[in-house]
C-alpha cells in the first residue's frame, strides 16, 4: 500500500491478525497436544516398569517440544492485513467494511471518504477477541487435562524403579573405580616387568574398558572370569619350579660364573663356555665338567631338557670330546635362554591373575 489506512482500523486490523495466530496456535495445540500427551504417559508408564532414568526425561521433552514448537509457528505466522480484515469483517457482521476500506486506500474522493468514515466507525469500541473468537473444545480440554493428571501423577508418584536405579547407579560407580585400579595395575606392570608384560597390560586394560561397560555386577564378573581364564591359561603348571630353576641357575652363574672373568646372564655365560673349550686345560676341562654335572642336578625338576643338555656338556668333557661338550653347551644356552623367556611370560600372566583376582575379591 502507498499510504496506510487510517490508525484506528490499521491498530484493530493488526490485533485481529495478531488473535488470528493465537487462534491457529490454540487450534493446533488441540490437535497435536493430546498425542503428546499421550506419548508421554507411555514413556513415564515404561519408567515404572524398567529401572531407566531416560523415559521421564523424554516425557518432558516431547511435550515441550510440541508446545515450544505450536507457540514458535503461531509467532512466526504471517497474516496480511487483507487477510485480517475479512476475518474482521466476519467476525464482527461488518459486511466487507474493512476489507472495502484497505482496497480503496490509494483511491480518493467522495465514495471513498464514505468508505473509510464508516470503517472507522465500526472499528471504534471494537477488540480483536470480539473479531476472532477462541473455540476450546469442552471434551478435547477433559481429555488433556486427564491426560496431564496421569502424567504428572505417575512421574511424581513413589516409583519402585527408583531403588533399581539408585542400586545401579551405586554399582556403576564401583565398576568405574574399580576400572581405573585395574588400569593401575596395568601400568604397574608394564614398569616392573616391562616388554612380557605388553600382552598381559593390554588384556588387563580390555578387562577395565568391559568392567566400564558392564550393566550391573554380574556382567563385570563374568568379565573378570573370561580375563582369569585366559590369563590362567598362560601358567604352566609347573611354573613354580622353572621359575626356581632358571633364576636359581642365573643367580648362581652371577655369583659364580662358569669361566673367569665372563660375566652375562646365564645363556650368555654357556654359549661363552661353548667358544672356549678348546683352550682349557685338563684339569680344568674336568673342573668344567664338575661344574655342569652340579648345574644339571639343579635343574632337572625345573627344567629337565636343560638338565639333560648340561649332563651331556660334562659327559663330553669328562670324555675328551670338545665338538660334543660345545654342541651340548650351546643347546643348554638355548634352552636356559627360552625358559627365561617362558618364566618371563608367566611371571606376567600370574601377576596379571592376581590383579583379576584382587579385583573380583573386591566385587564380591
Amino acid at each position: 500500500m502507498s499510504a496506510p489506512v487510517e490508525a484506528p482500523v490499521r491498530e484493530l486490523l493488526v490485533a485481529v491478525g495478531r488473535r488470528l495466530r493465537l487462534a491457529w496456535g490454540v487450534a493446533t495445540a488441540g490437535l497435536v497436544l493430546p498425542l503428546a500427551l499421550a506419548l508421554a504417559v507411555a514413556l513415564v508408564g515404561v519408567a515404572r516398569l524398567r529401572p531407566w532414568a531416560w523415559p521421564e526425561a523424554a516425557a518432558a521433552a516431547v511435550v515441550g517440544a510440541v508446545l515450544a514448537t505450536v507457540a514458535a509457528s503461531a509467532a512466526l505466522l504471517r497474516v496480511p492485513l487483507p487477510v485480517a480484515a475479512r476475518a474482521a469483517d466476519r467476525g464482527l457482521a461488518t459486511g466487507d467494511a474493512f476489507a472495502t476500506a484497505l482496497e480503496l486506500d490509494d483511491a480518493s474522493g467522495p465514495l471513498t471518504a464514505v468508505v473509510r468514515a464508516r470503517a472507522r466507525a465500526l472499528a471504534a469500541g471494537r477488540r480483536a477477541a470480539d473479531a476472532v473468537h477462541l473455540h476450546l473444545d469442552r471434551r478435547r480440554l477433559v481429555v488433556l487435562g486427564a491426560l496431564a493428571v496421569v502424567a504428572v501423577g505417575l512421574a511424581v508418584a513413589p516409583n519402585p524403579q527408583d531403588t533399581v536405579r539408585r542400586r545401579l547407579a551405586a554399582e556403576q560407580a564401583l565398576l568405574e573405580q574399580e576400572a581405573v585400579r585395574v588400569r593401575e595395575d596395568a601400568d604397574a606392570l608394564r614398569a616392573e616387568l616391562g616388554p612380557p608384560a605388553g600382552d598381559v597390560a593390554a588384556r588387563l586394560d580390555t578387562l577395565a574398558a568391559e568392567l566400564e561397560r558392564a550393566s550391573d555386577l554380574e556382567a563385570a564378573r563374568a568379565a573378570l572370569e573370561r580375563a582369569a581364564a585366559e590369563l590362567g591359561a598362560g601358567v604352566q603348571p609347573g611354573f613354580l619350579a622353572q621359575k626356581a630353576a632358571v633364576r636359581g641357575l642365573a643367580a648362581g652363574l652371577e655369583a659364580n660364573p662358569l669361566t673367569a672373568g665372563v660375566e652375562g646372564s646365564a645363556a650368555e655365560q654357556l654359549a661363552r663356555a661353548a667358544e672356549g673349550l678348546a683352550g682349557l686345560s685338563p684339569e680344568e676341562a674336568a673342573a668344567l665338567a664338575e661344574r655342569l654335572a652340579a648345574l644339571a642336578a639343579t635343574q632337572t625338576e625345573g627344567n629337565p631338557a636343560l638338565a639333560s643338555a648340561l649332563a651331556d656338556a660334562a659327559a663330553a668333557l669328562s670324555a675328551g670330546d670338545t665338538s660334543g661338550a660345545a654342541a651340548a653347551l650351546g643347546e643348554a644356552a638355548g634352552q636356559q635362554d627360552g625358559a627365561a623367556a617362558s618364566v618371563s611370560s608367566q611371571e606376567a600372566s600370574a601377576a596379571g591373575l592376581a590383579a583379576v583376582g584382587s579385583s573380583t575379591g573386591r566385587l564380591s
